[in-house]
């Protein structure tokens, strides 16, 4: 455990897979090399611009859940989505795509703050291809 600056206590997760103790606890339903995480702390104590660092948290996410594509958008001076970084992509194309607010899966997740978790994004009505 350790104190965070409010005082409050927090568990602090070491460099190993997660038991099924530590799953219980923390509610991660399967094993997580917590390996996978060390590029993003380290880089976090470099000279890494945001964008490698956001590059490591989408590779590692990617990593984590074995999904077979992952891209994290943010909102552009227009209140506009768009591709900051991606994995899993055949090609450059999906750098071109931008949503509004609250269009397609990932604009509703931006519109609502409630985080989703689809197993086959595609069946979702709210999919847009």
């Amino acid at each position: 455990m350790v104190k965070t600056d409010k005082g409050e206590n927090s568990e602090v997760l070491k460099n190993e897979t997660l038991t099924p103790s530590s799953r219980a606890k923390t509610g991660v339903s399967r094993r997580v090399n917590m390996a996978s995480l060390t590029p993003i702390s380290e880089a976090l104590g470099e000279d890494k611009s945001p964008k490698e660092v956001l590059q490591l948290i989408v590779k590692a996410a990617f990593s984590i859940t074995r999904a077979s594509s992952a891209s994290l958008m943010l909102l552009d001076d227009d209140e506009n989505l768009h591709v900051e970084v991606a994995e899993g992509f055949k090609d450059k194309r999906i750098f071109r795509t931008r949503l509004k607010v609250g269009q397609g899966v990932t604009g509703w997740v931006a519109e609502s703050g409630v985080p989703l978790r689809l197993g086959n994004v595609a069946k979702d009505p709210r999919y847009i291809s």
